[in-house]
């Protein structure tokens, strides 16, 4: 449990030092523009679309660190052949994913916090409120890129950064049409749903995850399915995270 903690905070010390404050700066740049611009229209609308455009810009720049970040979670251990001082001492292949997806974990968390009290100042000075119901959907947000994080990992386990960037955010795309892949798979029959069903079953369903809009018009959302939601990430970062262990264990380092 020590080299996991040890590990994870190493790669999230790292990425601090990568460019995930200067998301953030832009990020904030962006929200009081988008206030300023706003600033003639009325109370209920200007509050309504800065939730809005914010909780998207989270879930954009949100995205980007983790990809940019995750892409070269283990590329730059390899490039750098850090991986051979690291797995030479008593530190278990195991452990070190385990260890990279905490720290970027925590990379995550940090960013969200830093945009969440960002857009919440903002609002303080041009609405006059702290929106705490907003929380809520940053919840989901962080469990959408907690899973995108751990497919991020998987990838980089074994590819380059630009194939395991391209694939996470392939499936991140295709995870938010998954309601409608199971639309057209319901009007389907026979071996072409199943096999279907099973091939884009692979995928995350991030868009049960998406309650932005909930959030933003204030829309009853049903305490299960913060619950579901948080069952169905734990379940499959779990599954990922295992896959990505057996995989680095069978990799060879030359």
């Amino acid at each position: 449990m020590k080299r996991i903690k040890t590990l994870a905070f190493g790669t999230f010390k790292e990425g601090v030092r990568s460019k995930q404050f200067l998301s953030v700066a832009v990020f904030a740049v962006l929200m009081l523009l988008s206030a300023l611009v706003m600033s003639e229209m009325s109370f209920a609308e200007r509050k309504k679309i800065v939730e809005d455009v914010g909780l998207s810009f989270m879930t954009l720049f949100g995205l980007l660190v983790t990809l940019y970040v995750g892409m070269e979670l283990i590329y730059k251990e390899i490039d750098r052949r850090t991986i051979y001082i690291i797995l030479s001492k008593p530190v278990s292949r195991r452990s070190f994913i385990v260890g990279k997806y905490f720290g970027l974990l925590l990379l995550i968390f940090t960013h969200l916090l830093l945009m969440i009290v960002t857009l919440s100042v903002l609002f303080f000075f041009y609405v006059g409120s702290f929106e705490v119901h907003l929380f809520k959907a940053v919840y989901m947000i962080f469990l959408e890129l907690s899973i995108i994080a751990a497919i991020t990992v998987f990838f980089s386990s074994f590819t380059t950064p630009a194939v395991a960037a391209f694939s996470a955010l392939s499936f991140y795309i295709i995870g938010y049409s998954t309601s409608i892949i199971n639309a057209y798979l319901a009007k389907q029959a026979g071996i072409f749903k199943l096999l279907m069903g099973i091939v884009f079953g692979i995928f995350p369903k991030l868009g049960y995850l998406d309650i932005k809009m909930e959030v933003v018009h204030k829309l009853p959302i049903q305490g299960s399915r913060f619950l579901y939601g948080t069952l169905y990430s734990v379940a499959y970062i779990f599954v990922v995270i295992v896959l990505s262990i057996l995989v680095f264990d069978r990799r060879e380092f030359k």
